[in-house]
């Protein structure tokens, strides 16, 4: 479209280059007219490109074709007062390599068919003297045999001019789709290693014992480390009396001296008794005030969770994907319906077990949740949450809302189905400025072959308005499964199209400003 504007800027030069050489050569009088009326069809399609690009979001095939067609009718009657095989004819070639090579290879063929039809119309009414030729250069002072043959070799250059511009399309697209196959795999590779740094902290010694280990507290004896993040570690526990399993979460002992973080521990405690949930780590006992360390004895889990499996498979199958945002989509909208943002929803916050089908997916660490109880996030004003999966909204001053988890949720799924994020960053500053400026990818520009009416679900669930998402996590599971079923319900097409139309517009007034 760029390229556009600036030839644009170009044919309006020449047509004026050209009006003033029609004033300085005199001419035949018709001659003389043809040059002025196809000047002023060459202004015409000039004045009509450079408003179809002015805003790209409202160019289209259609409307290309017919200004094209009419700058092409433009240069083959302006060219009748230089002579239809003079060195005028080169700007079909100009114009059917520029339009074949920057738009539309539909547009080109038509272009070229009318430049070619165009030149032997009027240049077989001079060859066969059906009009005198009113061009300075004039083909009817050769004899006929040689006029044909200029005529046939001017279409032939023409001709020519297209399969040229063909060729190098078909061959730069082929590079490039190429190299976009390099890029994905670079892209991939880049999100599975980023997942990998950002917990390889968290992953050492697990498996060993901790400090605690052998101890108990409340009712459970403590094991093995089986986990650790930013606020405590988790230990293997058993109950002392009925010896059932159990998972307990210790907080840091050097965090007990900060009383946010403290007041946050205590909080996800409250916060998960409370949730009793399908696809929602349960809690059995929290820490009492008189309690050693502040300790939460909630569910064992038994499986992996999705950023393992992620990195081992790079993708989820689309039956998995379905059935994995299917259970956490219940999940996250229980803890909705019981007041409860999570926040921090990602790839290590899902943990999946084997059994039943495709398995029971489970929504684990609620520490950064936020409830309603009115008392604020406790984060000393940060913004809190992983940047990666964060909404634009949360990442903007922190503010979450429901619409918050379901724009994480959505970035999952598409990281399990592409392999890459939504957004590129080559940290996370960078990730957070094109999260924050540029509109999310669709999934179809990182694998081809998906159904088209998963690019409309994902418009819909990365919208950067959280009023126009999905109502619920699982409003947004049902389309995803609809869309690949080809199933998706003409409400939701049309709602899709709009987002998809709204963020390829955005992209390309981003590529164009930069």
């Amino acid at each position: 479209m760029a390229r556009t504007r600036w030839l644009v800027v170009v044919i309006v030069v020449l047509a004026v280059v050209v009006v003033a050489a029609i004033v300085a050569l005199g001419g035949s009088p018709r001659g003389r007219i043809f040059g002025m009326v196809g000047m002023g069809l060459v202004v015409v399609a000039a004045v009509a490109l450079s408003r179809l690009t002015a805003d790209p979001a409202r160019f289209s095939i259609a409307g290309g074709l017919v200004a094209w067609l009419t700058l092409v009718a433009g240069i083959s009657v302006g060219g009748m007062f230089f002579g239809v095989v003079s060195g005028a004819a080169a700007a079909h070639v100009i114009a059917i390599t520029f339009v074949t090579m920057s738009h539309d290879s539909r547009i080109g063929l038509w272009v070229t068919l009318m430049a070619a039809a165009s030149t032997l119309v009027l240049g077989g009414a001079i060859v066969f003297d059906l009009m005198a030729d009113p061009g300075v250069i004039r083909l009817d002072q050769v004899a006929p045999v040689d006029r044909a043959t200029l005529l046939i070799a001017e279409v032939a250059v023409i001709v020519a001019g297209y399969v040229v511009a063909a060729t190098s399309r078909r061959a730069t697209r082929e590079t490039v789709a190429a190299l976009d196959v390099a890029i994905r795999q670079v892209a991939r590779r880049e999100a599975l290693l980023e997942e990998a740094r950002a917990e390889l902290d968290a992953a050492r010694q697990i498996g060993d014992p901790g400090r605690f280990s052998a101890q108990v507290l409340g009712s459970y004896r403590l094991g093995e480390v089986i986990g650790r993040g930013g606020m405590g570690e988790v230990y293997a526990a058993v109950h002392v009396e009925t010896g059932a399993e159990a998972a307990v979460k210790l907080m840091r002992r050097d965090a007990l001296g900060d009383a946010r973080a403290l007041a946050r521990f205590e909080r996800e405690g409250r916060i998960l008794v409370g949730l009793r949930a399908p696809h929602v780590v349960a809690v059995f006992e929290i820490g009492a005030a008189d309690a050693p360390l502040p300790y939460i004895a909630m569910q064992r889990l038994r499986g992996r969770d999705l950023a393992e499996m992620l990195r081992d498979g790079g993708t989820l199958a689309p039956s998995r994907l379905v059935a994995m945002v299917a259970q956490v989509a219940r999940g996250i909208d229980a803890a909705h319906a019981a007041g409860v943002i999570h926040r921090d929803l990602k790839p290590a916050n899902l943990v999946w077990e084997a059994g039943g089908g495709f398995g029971t997916w489970t929504v684990i660490d609620f520490g950064v949740a936020r409830g309603d109880d009115g008392h604020g996030t406790l984060t000393a004003d940060r913004i809190v949450g992983t940047p990666t999966y964060m909404a634009p909204e949360q990442a903007t001053d922190g503010t979450a809302a429901e619409a918050s988890d379901r724009y994480a949720l959505a970035v999952v799924a598409f990281r399990a189905l592409t392999g890459v994020l939504p957004h590129r960053g080559a940290d996370a500053a960078a990730y957070r400025l094109a999260l924050l400026t540029l509109p999310a990818a669709a999934p179809g520009e990182v694998v081809p072959d998906l159904p088209d009416a998963i690019d409309l679900v994902f418009a819909i669930a990365l919208a950067r308005d959280p009023g126009e998402r999905f109502a619920s996590c699982a409003a947004f599971a049902t389309a995803l499964d609809a869309a690949f079923r080809d199933a998706l319900p003409a409400a939701l097409e049309a709602r899709g199209l709009v987002q998809l139309h709204r963020a390829r517009a955005a992209r390309m007034r981003g590529r164009a400003a930069s």
